[in-house]
């Protein structure tokens, strides 16, 4: 199983906050900010590079966390195949 966290913030906010690495160097394919086309396009990106499961993570200053746990599910993840 090949897994990636992709850290997120909707609404094309590219404004960063330092956000844990979890071991790995942040790199454009490991955030992606934006709507949610440009965000299921960056799920895709991966799957296609072999991740077969792919973790949408808020930023850690996120002010509304149910709100992007909404975003992810009504609006991403209907734009994502299985």
């Amino acid at each position: 199983m090949l897994c990636s966290v992709l850290n997120c913030r909707p609404n094309g906010c590219a404004a960063w906050s330092a956000q844990p690495s979890f071991g790995v160097a942040d790199g454009p394919d490991l955030s992606v900010a934006g709507d949610a086309e440009t965000v299921a396009a960056a799920v895709d990106r991966l799957a296609a590079a072999g991740a077969d499961t792919v973790v949408l993570q808020p930023t850690a200053d996120e002010p509304d966390p149910e709100g992007f746990v909404r975003f992810a599910a009504e609006q991403v993840r209907p734009l994502v195949p299985r």
